[in-house]
């Protein structure tokens, strides 16, 4: 399990030693890898446009994606935001992102949560915290899709877990 990509990738953007921009690359690297996967399942030219990334960027896909209900809004403003994180993260001679960025980047969802209470913290109080949260949204919506590449090990796990109860 600890070479599937979806758990290499949690490992190195909770570490808390892990410099921001590796955490936002790393983390960014994933999610669009990610999007290429829902963009080659729900599009019927899902290889062409996965294939073509002059003609299809990775905002277009988002886009796609977007229009075509795969994301919501919220969800697809938010990783549109982080989508400019990272550009600044790959082009920026220094970066250091202060809490209040993760914050703007976030708020499309964290809008939609319950008022924070005494000891409850939300995805934005941490760069790494976010980025897990971004990885594991797109992992519970569309895990079916996502574990057998992603996460093979847990996936065949997952099955033959679901195998031996048939068997009963």
């Amino acid at each position: 399990m600890n070479d599937d990509p979806l758990i290499k990738v949690l490992k190195q953007v909770t570490n808390r030693n892990t410099d921001d921009r590796v955490i936002v690359l790393v983390a960014h690297g994933l999610i669009e890898l990610i999007v290429n996967t829902l963009i080659d399942h729900f599009c019927k030219h899902g290889k062409l446009i996965t294939s073509d990334t002059r003609t299809y960027p990775y905002a277009t896909k988002l886009l796609i994606l977007h229009e075509k209900s795969i994301l919501p809004d919220a969800f697809y403003e938010t990783l549109n935001r982080f989508r400019k994180l990272r550009n600044d993260a790959a082009h920026l001679p220094f970066f250091k992102i202060e809490l209040n960025q993760i914050r703007k980047i976030a708020e499309p969802i964290e809008k939609y949560f319950p008022p924070k209470r005494k000891g409850e913290s939300y995805p934005s109080d941490d760069l790494g915290g976010f980025c897990r949260f971004l990885v594991q949204s797109l992992f519970s919506q569309f895990q079916g899709i996502l574990l057998p590449v992603f996460a093979p090990s847990i996936h065949k796990a997952f099955e033959n877990s679901k195998g031996s109860h048939l068997n009963l």
